[in-house]
């Protein structure tokens, strides 16, 4: 009895591990094809910046809501990252307590 859930546990493992690769390989071929359609478009250091990060300078300046790199505007993004860092750290410390009574 042992030695069948040990075959169908292994089984199902290698499924899921097959299933896994499979995904990844697709997600990789995705993303090469992407990359190589931004780079035939004529964005050729937008496409190597984007294909790292994922997301353009522009994306990124609206997304922080920041219209320049000025010092500045770095530091206020770092603070409020920070701030950001340290209420969700709270929360999740919060909500980890109250699980605990």
């Amino acid at each position: 009895m042992a030695r069948y859930l040990a075959q169908i546990i292994v089984m199902g493992v290698q499924v899921v591990g097959r299933a896994f690769a499979r995904a990844l390989q697709q997600e990789i071929a995705a993303s090469q094809a992407a990359a190589q359609a931004r780079g035939s478009a004529g964005q050729h250091s937008a496409a190597a910046a984007s294909s790292i990060s994922g997301m353009s300078l522009q994306e990124a300046q609206q997304i922080l809501n920041i219209s320049t790199l000025t010092p500045e505007e770095i530091q206020t993004v770092q603070h409020n990252s920070h701030t950001t860092f340290l209420t969700n750290t709270f929360l999740i410390l919060s909500c980890r307590a109250i699980k605990l009574f």
